[in-house]
């Protein structure tokens, strides 16, 4: 039922990853002329931090709802 959605993920997710990989390179080429900022780097180190709190909470909330619906399939096999 969700195989489009997550081939549709996976092709985004390919996406962001080559922009980040493409940016970094020309990041490198350009060293000399880059300069270094702590409040982006900050920012940066703040969005992982968050986005790995984000995907710790909808695996648990996933754990839950996977539990659940455990449980009402093992009360409902009884009846």
């Amino acid at each position: 039922m969700f195989q489009h959605v997550t081939v549709l993920v996976s092709f985004i997710f390919a996406i962001a990853l080559t922009h980040v990989f493409s940016s970094a390179s020309q990041l490198l080429l350009a060293r000399d002329r880059a300069r270094f900022s702590e409040l982006l780097t900050e920012s940066m180190v703040n969005a992982v931090g968050a986005r790995k709190r984000w995907i710790q909470w909808v695996a648990g909330l996933s754990l839950l709802a996977m539990v659940i619906g455990y449980t009402i399939a093992f009360y409902t096999t009884l009846s």
